[in-house]
């Protein structure tokens, strides 16, 4: 198992094949209408630029290595939720501290011709 905890560790840092990496299509929005991914902000469909889309159900990870910026609130009712292009790009940027959005929920819309759905 630590061979293997090794070599996926180091693909996943180092970059592997995207080959099943695809966000092209998700549409992610709040309960109250507002798109967050991909991001409104950005012209065209930038979800292949992607590589990681989720929510913080925890405060880190990793001992505390991965973190969100602001620290989730267990008794808030929020999510915090994010989106990552890069996560090397992103630990030396903030030095492991992941922005997220706080939210009341999600809706999750995942395209039937990605792979895996």
């Amino acid at each position: 198992n630590f061979v293997e905890y090794a070599k996926q560790i180091g693909a996943g840092l180092l970059g592997a094949r995207r080959a099943n990496v695809n966000l092209t299509g998700v549409k992610v929005e709040t309960l109250d209408g507002v798109q967050f991914f991909p991001p409104p902000e950005k012209e065209s469909d930038t979800s292949d630029e992607y590589i990681s889309l989720g929510f913080m159900n925890i405060n880190s990870y990793s001992g505390g290595n991965i973190s969100a910026v602001d620290a989730a609130l267990f008794d808030d009712g929020r999510m915090d939720v994010f989106r990552q292009r890069d996560w090397i790009a992103n630990e030396l940027r903030r030095g492991g501290k992941t922005p997220t959005v706080k939210v009341e929920g999600i809706s999750v819309d995942v395209p039937d011709t990605l792979p895996g759905v």
